[in-house]
């Protein structure tokens, strides 16, 4: 038995290591060579836009937006991500950011929130995986790596839920990662950066009091997470997602809190009420197309300009020749700066029939409260009122039309016919069409891919 069995010899140090901090400080330097080198993201299947990068010393395609929401996240602060679908929301808040984050300082702690566990803890083990298979990328930031069993005392915790890196110097009760939901008794008891992905579920859309609960989590708790300056620098509160209502957190979030910043990215360019004009483009032989030509074939024809990832443009235009206007406006398009928002109430499906009023078709808004077609915001002096909701008032509309006077005079129940009083119901007269000629018109909103 030799006498230095017994003797634990020091690991050589390498130049890496001893400089760790010089490396550190080199990763929020080119945040697309950075993604291009380890991750090959965006790869050469599709031309994306090319700058050259100063790591690897040559052009690559990239993403402004990626970039852009990156670079915003490690500065830190209260932000707010509505990304449009399939936009690499996910992909950027909960993997690009977290690895890039360590990277920069293995100390930070990160808490990833869903809107249930499965999620999080699936992003959790997509983390873990890279850091274990990713040889070049841990090759240059060793403190990335899984830590070692000791042989005396407990392993660093690396399971489902949570992991810690190797290079984690401080001793922190909050893991460098923890998956957890808008359901976890837990999240106002630890610090660190919250990462918020999708925590809008189907019932927080359809159902009132989920998205107080939603809110209030939000407000209350989540809230509590914020880390002071001697945790960390940069201190970070982000919830990304899409917006699928007008009442969604997304949107009444930065509204009622001013410390919240804002970063929008439609899947447009340009306003989506302009985007009706590329969807009939001249085909390869010099015809125009037009509703009966593949939808397949006119996404092809529109200009890479328009999309803000073309890449994506078959898996936009899809979902646009089946989804509804007003929603897909909302989840894709590039809203007008023109436009006002239409109330809570207000129906989110198109429209079946015509506006009498302006003679055109609507998406947003419902019946007028002139009982006669469905109300448009220049067509009808009347207000619009809630949409029915039951069989009843169908059959009361039919009744009040029934009772209307052909001149554009209606009566009341409650008054009498000798008495009859001046409604709306003018506007509603098919009959008056040198009066009904002089209204404004209501903005139009085609079907492009029907």
């Amino acid at each position: 038995m030799s006498l230095l069995d017994d003797v634990e010899f020091p690991a050589p140090i390498s130049e890496r290591v001893l400089h760790s901090d010089r490396y550190m400080e080199r990763v929020t330097a080119d945040i697309p060579g950075f993604l291009k080198k380890y991750f090959d993201f965006p790869n050469e299947a599709f031309p994306e836009k090319r700058i050259h990068s100063a790591l690897l010393g040559r052009e690559i395609g990239h993403l402004p937006h990626v970039t852009y929401a990156l670079e915003r996240m490690l500065k830190g602060g209260h932000l707010v991500f509505r990304w449009f679908t399939d936009g690499g929301k996910s992909k950027t808040i909960t993997f690009f950011f977290p690895i890039l984050s360590l990277a920069a300082g293995p100390d930070e702690a990160h808490i990833l929130v869903c809107d249930n566990f499965d999620d999080s803890k699936r992003r959790i083990q997509q983390l873990e995986r890279e850091l274990e298979t990713n040889a070049l990328l841990t090759d240059d930031f060793p403190w990335l790596k899984k830590p070692a069993r000791p042989k005396y005392g407990s392993m660093v915790t690396w399971s489902r839920r949570e992991f810690t890196v190797a290079g984690r110097s401080s001793n922190r009760p909050d893991p460098s990662m923890y998956a957890a939901s808008i359901s976890a008794g837990d999240v106002r008891q630890r610090r660190g950066k919250l990462l918020g992905d999708d925590i809008e579920g189907k019932d927080a859309r359809l159902r009132a009091s989920v998205r107080k609960e939603l809110y209030d989590f939000v407000k209350l708790e989540a809230i509590r997470t914020w880390e002071d300056l001697a945790e960390s620098k940069r201190p970070l509160l982000c919830w990304a997602g899409t917006p699928y209502d007008v009442d969604s957190i997304y949107i009444k979030l930065p509204n009622e809190d001013p410390d919240y910043e804002v970063i929008t990215v439609p899947a447009y360019t340009i306003p989506w009420q302009r985007f009706g004009g590329y969807t009939h483009m001249k085909l390869a032989d010099g015809t125009q197309s037009n509703q009966k030509t593949p939808w397949e074939e006119r996404a092809k024809l529109i200009p890479d300009h328009v999309f803000t990832w073309p890449r994506k443009r078959m898996k936009i235009t899809k979902q646009g020749s089946s989804r509804k206007r007003a929603s897909k406006a909302m989840t894709h398009g590039s809203p007008s700066p023109h436009s006002t928002p239409p109330p809570a109430w207000a129906r989110t499906t198109r429209a079946s029939r015509s506006c009498a009023c302006a003679g055109r078709r609507t998406t947003t808004y419902p019946r007028c409260s002139c009982l006669r077609r469905i109300a448009t915001r220049a067509g009808c002096s009347s207000t619009p009122t809630s949409p029915p909701t039951s069989a009843g008032s169908t059959r009361r509309r039919r009744r009040a039309r029934t009772r209307a006077d052909p001149a554009g005079w209606s009566t009341s129940r409650t008054r009498s016919r000798a008495a009859p009083t001046r409604t709306g119901s003018a506007m509603c007269d098919r009959k008056s069409a040198s009066f009904r000629s002089t209204l404004p018109r209501a903005p139009s909103s085609p079907r492009i891919w029907a």
